[in-house]
């Protein structure tokens, strides 16, 4: 073990002669403080680009690898570099070449980028052909049930409007009531019967 002085709080720790060059902090609350506003990059700066010996011209594969590269090179804006509204999603070509220039590109929203390559209007002209193509159903005709008119509406309706609808519940309710008093009046005539016979029953 060897002797070591801590970066943050200058105390001594013990360190492993393998960790000699790695460990600097007496421990990981030391390590943070030591450590911040400080941010590592992915990858080091010197082997960047044309530095790196694996470099080459066609090193971009495809669109994919062609826009990350573009990310790493071109930060994100706050705003849509076209219309300044709204914060930015795509990260869109100008010249439509696709070239490994960074002021070939620009961030975009949503609606500008499909506006700007013409995709929105070609989805809108799908979308009319498609309905153009699309079979007219045709409803079936109906006869309403209270004034007898015919129409044409979903299966489930069965009255031509909301009056027709109201008009017949209210007759259908004054039915009930009507055949609710009748029914009544006859059990009251069926009673009085009875008890006549039965008063002239006792009177004998």
């Amino acid at each position: 073990m060897i002797i070591k002085f801590c970066k943050t709080c200058e105390a001594q720790f013990m360190a492993k002669p393998r960790k000699i060059h790695e460990q600097q902090y007496c421990s990981r609350s030391c390590g943070a403080k030591g450590n911040v506003g400080i941010k590592k990059p992915r990858q080091s700066l010197r082997m960047r680009g044309e530095n790196n010996p694996n470099w080459s011209k066609h090193c971009l594969g495809g669109m994919d690898a062609l826009h990350i590269w573009v990310r790493h090179r071109f930060p994100k804006t706050e705003l849509c570099q076209r219309c300044g509204l709204v914060p930015p999603r795509d990260l869109a070509n100008i010249s439509q070449e696709y070239k490994e220039d960074v002021t070939d590109w620009e961030w975009l929203c949503r609606k500008c980028h499909i506006t700007g390559d013409g995709r929105l209007t070609n989805l809108i002209n799908i979308h009319r052909e498609k309905m153009k193509a699309r079979p007219i159903r045709q409803r079936m005709m109906k006869t309403c049930l209270f004034c007898g008119n015919t129409f044409s509406l979903p299966r489930r309706i069965t009255y031509c409007s909301d009056i027709c609808r109201v008009k017949a519940s209210n007759k259908r309710t004054w039915q009930r009531r009507k055949n609710d008093f009748v029914y009544r009046s006859f059990q009251r005539m069926l009673a009085r019967e009875w008890s006549q016979k039965n008063r002239k029953a006792v009177a004998a």
